[in-house]
């Protein structure tokens, strides 16, 4: 795999697009699926207790200085379909 990209979070990222070969393989204690509030708390805590993470995210990846609370923006940003998903 490619050197992991060190963020001005601190955090390391790796998006696909840095992913070059076709199979891979990673070592983890959890993995995640989604990083939203409830997948990235957990992440963290994990993580910070000394747990390898893997968190998948199918959403791009939005540092926090881009994040912003206006909620137009947000849904066009942050949710896939612009927030126009529904389920039953």
């Amino acid at each position: 795999m490619s050197e992991v990209q060190w963020r001005s979070s601190g955090l390391p990222v790796t998006e696909a697009k840095d992913i070059k070969q076709s199979a891979l393989t990673l070592d983890a204690d959890v993995v995640i699926v989604g990083s939203g509030a409830g997948g990235a708390v957990a992440g963290y805590e994990l993580a910070r207790r000394g747990k390898k993470v893997v968190i998948l995210e199918a959403g791009p990846y939005v540092p926090s200085k881009d994040f912003t609370e206006r909620f137009p923006e947000s849904l066009e940003t942050l949710y896939q379909d612009h927030g126009g998903q529904t389920n039953k």
